[in-house]
């Protein structure tokens, strides 16, 4: 029953958090907003429309797009998504979902670059620079998350968090929910640190590398963007919501409330504030690799 309704969250759940975050900027702009379920509509266009693909691209181009949607739904069979049960776990999974997503994020990159273009090569430089510097602050974290059981697994590692835990390494876990937080802006291309609605080619970051995609192609980038963002809330709310209720149903309401809860904090926060510069964003990062640090250092001491 738990994998049943971890299956239906994957099929809805990355669609609730975009929309939701779109209701409420939406809701700051004074605007109705789209439709709840458009991004349903889009991807069903885009996969009716035919292919186009650059003469200069070669196979790297498509398996890139392949690859990098492969990455995002082998990490997700290895998160717990309701209570602390996920697909699939061993001992080491924590790594292994690391190196999935890095593993996404190399393929894209190389799609970009097999492009030959100017401008998504300028877009595969940035977004490289800015994984390798939120990389040591997500290590940092999910070694806190490991700290207290020992065991490099999220399922173990999950079921040692709990609200008594909050009460006496509150301030350690504090720090590494904001810093999760902060990486999950970074890592999926969001306000204050790029634009997902941007097209000033100079300013975009995750966008410029999925120009040259279209159709079907683009639709797979759309849906491997999706289920990335899915996965990374879902490691902040087990964190931040530490419950585990005897009731599966109780479960499933709970996550849902986490992920919208996070959905809403990122809406207000793309409402409210300004894109960071460009040359600013490695030092906001480094200030956040610093926060993982003494987030784990205060949970293990």
């Amino acid at each position: 029953m738990v994998k049943i309704l971890s299956l239906i969250s994957i099929l809805t759940a990355p669609v609730f958090i975009f929309s939701t975050i779109v209701k409420v900027k939406a809701f700051f702009a004074g605007r109705k907003g789209a439709p709840f379920f458009q991004p349903y509509y889009d991807l069903i266009k885009l996969f009716k429309k035919q292919i186009t693909i650059s003469k200069d691209t070669s196979i790297i181009f498509i398996l890139g797009t392949i690859v990098t949607l492969t990455a995002s739904i082998m990490t997700l069979l290895f998160i717990p998504i309701i209570a602390n049960d996920s697909f699939f776990s061993f001992n080491g999974d924590i790594i292994f979902v690391a190196y999935m997503m890095a593993l996404g994020r190399f393929f894209m990159v190389l799609a970009a670059l097999d492009t030959g273009s100017s401008f998504e090569g300028m877009g595969s430089a940035r977004e490289a620079t800015f994984s390798m510097l939120s990389e040591p602050a997500l290590f940092l974290a999910l070694m806190a998350i490991v700290g207290k059981s020992g065991l490099i697994s999220f399922e173990n590692s999950f079921a040692q968090i709990s609200p008594n835990l909050w009460m006496t390494s509150g301030i350690g876990f504090l720090l590494i929910a904001v810093a999760l937080f902060i990486i999950i802006l970074v890592e999926n291309s969001r306000i204050p640190i790029d634009d997902p609605n941007t097209h000033l080619e100079l300013t975009m970051i995750h966008e410029v590398m999925i120009l040259d995609h279209s159709g079907p192609l683009l639709g797979i980038m759309e849906i491997s963007a999706l289920l990335k963002m899915f996965a990374f809330i879902s490691i902040i709310v087990h964190v931040v919501f530490p419950f585990n209720f005897n009731n599966i149903l109780a479960n499933f309401l709970f996550y849902y409330f986490g992920m919208l809860t996070v959905a809403v904090v990122i809406g207000i926060i793309e409402s409210t504030m300004a894109r960071i510069k460009l040359k600013k964003i490695p030092t906001f990062q480094i200030i956040v690799v610093v926060l993982a640090g003494i987030g784990m250092f205060l949970t293990l001491e």
